[in-house]
């Protein structure tokens, strides 16, 4: 509530209005450094020799992660204009970002594999 009563409190001269509307709430959520899923990402990231870049933000991981869900954005290019209509993302690096994407999959099911032998999978 706190934040509703600051934003009571802007003011802009006349003869400017000022309006804002929530529209949705995102809880803040944070893997630890040794979560399964961010310890996947790293060592995925430094086989292909990717920058170690963990990063805040407002992202829809935040709603699996105030379910206790663990889970994070992962980025497989490169772009410009986010949310905007000049919106644009480069190409080329989406064959090493899909390449990024299936290195971590496949170290999360072996890793879970590992973890209850029991499990069985098949991988085509």
């Amino acid at each position: 509530m706190a934040f509703e009563q600051e934003l009571e409190r802007l003011a802009v001269p006349a003869p400017l209005d000022l309006g804002v509307e929530i529209v949705g709430r995102r809880p803040a959520g944070q893997l630890t450094r040794d979560a399964p899923l961010l310890r996947a990402v790293l060592r995925a990231r430094a086989a292909l020799a990717l920058e170690e870049r963990l990063e805040t933000g407002s992202t829809d991981a935040n709603a699996a992660l105030a379910l206790e869900i663990p889970a994070l954005a992962l980025g497989v290019t490169r772009g410009r204009g986010m949310h905007t209509l000049a919106e644009e993302i480069a190409l080329e690096p989406l064959a090493l970002g899909a390449q990024q994407l299936e290195m971590i999959l496949l170290d999360l099911l072996v890793s879970d594999i590992r973890r209850e032998p029991e499990k069985k999978a098949v991988i085509t």
